[in-house]
């Protein structure tokens, strides 16, 4: 029984991250970037989905709205990806987490740390954005990524009373959003690793193939 309901799940994520890289007309390199991107949207999606738990357990309804409504738009950005429309999915995710950190830190503030979310983000611009495909892309994004970091702190302020916060409840998120973004930087790193790793393996074969 837990064979079938593991192969159930692994046959379902599988799904999930190769929807629109099915193609066979594509190019190896296009569904590399389409699954990766599914992945990217996956492992998103699921930090949304504890967050909303969180916030709904600890009364901060505006907090879970905010993230439900980014639920949203990330799943409009796979939508699109699923039809290979892959710049306009970058486009639409990329805008989504930058206005949803700036956004997260204005109404909690600065003591909640949603700003610390920043950094695994910048490992998975990383991951998504091939370096040496796309390496000026990968430049302007980070730099939209690291303005946004700016305003964030420059706008928010230390706490916020737009929601009832006190003192133990802004530990409790500080310490859950230092855990999430330190899982996710674990997370993405690996994935990076992997992705460097299959690349060196193909330039070996390019190589021995000439």
């Amino acid at each position: 029984m837990k064979g079938k309901l593991f192969y159930w799940a692994l046959s379902f994520y599988q799904d999930i991250i190769n929807s629109g890289a099915k193609d066979k007309m594509l190019n190896p390199d296009l569904r590399k970037r389409i699954t990766r991107f599914n992945q990217f949207i996956v492992f998103a999606l699921l930090v949304i989905f504890f967050s909303v738990i969180t916030y709904l357990y600890h009364r901060l309804y505006i907090s879970a709205l905010i993230n439900i409504t980014a639920a949203y738009i990330f799943f409009l950005a796979y939508y699109l990806n699923s039809k290979q429309k892959l710049e306009a999915a970058r486009i639409v995710s990329v805008v989504n987490v930058n206005l949803y950190l700036i956004i997260m830190n204005y109404v909690e503030g600065l003591r909640a740390g949603d700003y610390l979310l920043f950094f695994p983000y910048f490992l998975a611009l990383t991951f998504v954005v091939s370096i040496r495909r796309n390496f000026k892309e990968l430049v302007i994004v980070y730099a939209i990524t690291i303005y946004s970091l700016i305003i964030a702190i420059i706008l928010s302020p230390s706490t916020n009373d737009i929601e009832m916060i006190n003192e133990q409840l802004y530990q409790r998120l500080f310490s859950g959003n230092l855990a999430i973004s330190f899982l996710l930087t674990m997370v993405f790193s690996y994935a990076i690793l992997r992705v460097n790793k299959d690349n060196e393996v193909a330039i070996l074969q390019e190589k021995n193939f000439g």
